[in-house]
C-alpha cells in the first residue's frame, strides 16, 4: 500500500475511484447514508488524504471524485471483514505491471541531473 499512496504507480480514474472505496470501506467500516453524505469525505479531508496520493484527488474535481467514491463505497457494504478488503485491494493492485517491483532512488548522469525511481521486478 505504501507505493499506491505515495504515487508510484500510475493507474486509471476508474481504479482511483475503487481503492478509496476499499480504503474507505476500511477506515470507516459500512456505508451509512444517514453519515456518508456527498461533502463528509471532503469535510473529514486528513480521511480523505489518507485515501489516495494528492496526484489522483487533484486531477479530477474532488466533488465529482468523492461522489464516485460514494457510489463505490455503497456497494462493499457487504464486505466487513478488513481481511477481505485488504484482498480486494490488492486484487486490483496485483494486475499492474510493475507491481512488486523493487523501487530505488536514482539520479541520471548528465548535463542536468534529475532524481527519478527505478524499479526493478522479476517477471514470473
Amino acid at each position: 500500500m505504501f507505493n499506491v499512496h505515495r504515487g508510484v504507480y500510475v493507474f486509471s480514474e476508474e481504479e482511483a475511484v475503487y481503492l478509496c472505496a476499499v480504503r474507505a470501506q476500511l477506515m470507516l467500516k459500512d456505508y451509512n447514508p444517514e453519515v456518508h453524505v456527498p461533502g463528509y469525505l471532503l469535510r473529514h479531508t486528513d480521511d480523505f488524504k489518507d485515501m489516495l496520493p494528492s496526484f489522483i484527488t487533484s486531477a479530477f474535481k474532488k466533488d465529482e471524485f468523492e461522489a464516485k467514491v460514494l457510489k463505490e463505497f455503497q456497494k462493499l457494504k457487504a464486505y466487513q471483514s478488513d481481511f477481505i478488503n485488504h484482498l480486494l485491494f490488492l486484487q486490483c493492485v496485483r494486475l499492474w505491471q510493475f507491481y512488486g517491483a523493487t523501487f530505488f532512488t536514482a539520479q541520471m548522469i548528465s548535463t542536468n541531473l534529475k532524481v527519478f525511481l527505478f524499479g526493478i521486478r522479476k517477471k514470473f
